[in-house]
């Protein structure tokens, strides 16, 4: 953001953080158009009791207000989470084909971070997960010549800015549009606790349909990466 010039003597204007969030419980007032489809769908599946990873929705106000300079209580919400939490913030318009910005896994990472991680999954893991997260944040984050930060807060407001700001850019305007949405199309965030898919044992990441994508007819297909 930046200062506009004040005449002597005039007060600045500052931006209080933003503290609009909601921890998705069954109760939460949750809904696609003001939260997003993702943080809708999210509720459905914590209604039916299924192991949904601690998942907080940021609404389309909150977003609008961040890209607008705003600054947010990335504190508060890693108070949702525990202690020493690694998250992921994923987007979520009340369409899921007005696609959005990319995906950051595993914020919170930081040395402190990967030295529990290659004690609790192995030295390799921790190599692997740790590379991918600061790839990604140089990616879709960094400002150039910037370091890389430490503080998890810092981590999440970072990549909450960055995403809200990538929503408002004029190619994600004509992308979304030539998709069919409206020019007032709004962005919803969720930040969602890692359920890490690695290590020894039973684990692993994967992707499940209920509907073949090709006939529309009930089917069960997908795809799984162990360990």
């Amino acid at each position: 953001g930046y200062a506009a010039r004040e005449p002597k003597g005039a007060a600045v204007q500052k931006h209080d953080p933003i503290p609009e969030f909601a921890l998705i419980t069954p109760s939460a007032q949750i809904a696609a158009a003001t939260h997003g489809w993702r943080a809708k769908c999210l509720q459905r599946l914590v209604r039916l009791d299924l192991p949904v990873p601690k998942s907080v929705a940021m609404p389309t106000a909150t977003v609008r207000a961040i890209a607008a300079g705003h600054g947010v209580d990335a504190a508060g919400i890693l108070d949702s989470f525990g202690d020493g939490p690694l998250i992921s913030v994923r987007p979520s318009p009340a369409n899921p084909d007005w696609g959005g910005p990319a995906t950051i896994l595993n914020i919170g990472l930081n040395a402190k971070r990967h030295a529990r991680l290659a004690e609790t999954h192995g030295e390799a893991a921790a190599d692997a997960l740790y590379l991918r997260f600061i790839q990604a944040y140089a990616i879709h984050v960094a400002e150039t010549d910037e370091p890389f930060p430490e503080d998890p807060a810092k981590q999440l407001s970072e990549v909450l800015r960055s995403m809200a700001r990538a929503w408002e850019g004029t190619s994600a305007r004509l992308l979304r549009q030539a998709k069919g949405a409206p020019d007032e199309a709004a962005l919803g965030l969720v930040v969602q606790e890692m359920a890490q898919g690695i290590g020894q044992g039973i684990s692993g990441s994967g992707v499940i349909q209920f509907v073949d994508p090709v006939t529309g007819k009930p089917h069960i297909v997908g795809r799984y990466l162990g360990q």
